[in-house]
């Protein structure tokens, strides 16, 4: 199959794109090659070049930037989106959309199914939540991914900050008031793998399985890593201006469900990661 990564630069797009090159061509063009912002450009680009499937990884994705420019996260996240789907549908083509933990409010309680009700509390959440609306009004063949908290060998994140920290001596703050699923780039490529093989088009929690807080997450990192650093517990809403869901846990049921693919859980999902990192 050939395949089209949007954001393949970024840390999902560059195990996305090792991943899938095993069995399949992959295209994974640049922002000036494909502004997904363009209509005409993105429907040129998908028209040439004709791909089975487009997996859409970009994003406006630092919610705190997305609080204090709306208009840029609305006209990234949702009408870019917008421009691939129906670009898509022209070409019958099946769109893979990464979507977020942040279409829900938090106040669940336990971990969320795909079946919950949606209902985001920071513009981040509902411009992905729009995107998603979207995709289900305008294409047959979609998935559509929520998952959080993403780490990997690629690029910066939450896990590479915290070893960097340590290994610098300098300070690790991290939130004890907010819950999530650290998900592992690498798990979720070999999930989509498996699961654009289907035909169980639909709505997809993707993440490691069980929930920590930022703090026990960060704890966690250092332990599994075998360093050692002081982490400095704070409150969610001194991470940044965007308001912040406390509990937004997910529980992969429709992969379990279906028999596609079984997510590791977070432990193991992290310490595949450290060795991968040692071998760098």
């Amino acid at each position: 199959m050939k395949i089209i990564i949007t954001g393949g630069s970024g840390r999902l797009g560059k195990d996305l794109h090792r991943t899938f090159g095993v069995k399949h061509e992959v295209l994974a063009p640049s922002h000036t090659e494909f502004d997904i912002t363009n209509p005409s450009q993105v429907i040129g680009y998908v028209d040439f070049h004709q791909p089975d499937i487009l997996i859409h990884s970009a994003a406006m994705a630092d919610a705190d930037v997305c609080q204090l420019n709306p208009a840029q996260a609305y006209l990234v996240n949702t009408l870019a989106t917008q421009n691939l789907a129906i670009a898509c549908r022209k070409r019958q083509t099946t769109m893979v959309f990464i979507s977020t933990d942040y279409v829900f409010d938090g106040l669940k309680g336990n971990p969320y199914t795909e079946f919950d009700a949606t209902n985001p509390i920071n513009i981040y959440g509902q411009s992905k939540l729009a995107a998603e609306q979207i995709l289900k009004e305008t294409l047959e063949r979609y998935f559509i991914i929520r998952t959080a908290w993403l780490f990997g060998i690629y690029g910066n994140n939450f896990l590479t900050g915290v070893i960097h920290a340590a290994d610098m001596g300098t300070q690790i703050r991290a939130a004890f008031d907010q819950k999530g699923s650290p998900t592992s780039t690498l798990d979720l490529s070999m999930a989509l793998l498996h699961l654009v093989d289907t035909p169980f088009y639909g709505v997809y929690n993707v993440v490691n399985r069980g929930g920590l807080t930022w703090y026990e997450y960060a704890r966690l990192i250092l332990s599994i890593s075998g360093k050692q650093a002081h982490v400095e517990p704070i409150r969610k809403e001194e991470r940044g201006p965007s308001p912040r869901p406390a509990n937004t846990t997910l529980e992969p049921m429709c992969l379990d469900l279906r028999g596609i693919f079984r997510m590791p859980d977070i432990t193991e999902a992290i310490e595949v990661c450290i060795s991968e990192l040692k071998q760098k």
